[in-house]
């Protein structure tokens, strides 16, 4: 962003994972098994993550320089931490003023259910025999008359959804997120744990309910099966990211191969300067 002429602060917030480099996600379910442990550990570590993004958020706005000026930029599963730092976030605005605490997020190629935004979102092909029959969360937080799990987001004042429908690593994604349950690490799933969630996980011989909300994270790791692509892979998505979207694959020809996923970090500012002008303008950084 400073070679574009921005002069303004930057702050890079990396999340603890637990994974490897994104190099570690190759095709085949070798791959798609480590890629679902990157995924569970962020996911169990949401708590803990979480709060040092939203802290980090409200610190930001505490400052003159920055209030009412932050906006956010989150790639592939960062677009988990930030997604559930905003939904804490709520209606809240920063105190004394109606200003939200981001002024634009901007989603890359987010590995999150788009349906968590969005319901209606388009249905991933779900092969019959990997098929555990789970309920949708995602859709229906947490029972079936409820909304969806980021319906009441607000905590951002503009969005956008940086998508690409041939995304090599969230492609991989649907693969990942239809090993659940994952029985290896003792996770399943039965409609004869009701009028518990359904979900449960078998430690030192005992099984153990999951329940919502308290373990809400725990379930969208190991448990419950998305309906939908990837909110990175997913155009038209309605609710929070409606109308704001900068489709990647017909805008700057991003393609299905693995290093289009990260394409405007992995190569240079000379090839990208067109993406990272639209970033400039998206973030409104003139205003």
């Amino acid at each position: 962003m400073n070679d574009t002429g921005w002069t303004g602060d930057d702050r890079i917030r990396a999340y603890p994972s637990g994974g490897g480099s994104a190099g570690s996600v190759s095709a085949g379910t070798a791959g798609a098994w480590r890629a679902a442990q990157i995924e569970a550990a962020i996911e169990t570590r949401m708590s803990v993550t979480t709060t040092a993004l939203e802290n980090l958020l409200v610190h930001l706005n505490d400052t003159s320089r920055c209030a009412g000026n932050v906006r956010v930029m989150a790639h592939s599963m960062g677009n988990v931490v930030t997604g559930e730092a905003l939904r804490r976030l709520g209606t809240n605005c920063i105190p004394g003023t109606d200003q939200k605490f981001v002024k634009t997020y901007i989603a890359m190629q987010g590995a999150i259910p788009a349906h968590c935004y969005d319901r209606d979102s388009h249905f991933a092909p779900f092969p019959w025999n990997r098929d555990d029959g789970t309920w949708n969360p995602y859709s229906y937080y947490w029972s079936a008359s409820s909304r969806n799990y980021m319906a009441d987001l607000q905590g951002a004042g503009a969005n956008w959804n940086y998508c690409n429908a041939l995304d090599y690593a969230l492609d991989k994604w649907i693969f990942d997120q239809q090993l659940k349950p994952d029985g290896t690490l003792s996770y399943f799933w039965s409609t004869s744990r009701f009028p518990a969630s359904g979900f449960y996980r078998v430690q030192n011989g005992w099984a153990y309910d999951l329940n919502f909300p308290n373990d809400a994270h725990e379930i969208f790791a190991f448990g419950a099966e998305p309906r939908s692509f990837a909110l990175g892979a997913s155009t038209r998505v309605a609710g929070f990211f409606s109308g704001q979207e900068l489709n990647l694959e017909t805008t700057f020809e991003f393609g299905r191969t693995h290093n289009f996923h990260s394409k405007q970090f992995r190569s240079t500012i000379a090839l990208q300067w067109e993406f990272w002008k639209q970033v400039r303008l998206n973030f409104k950084l003139n205003q």
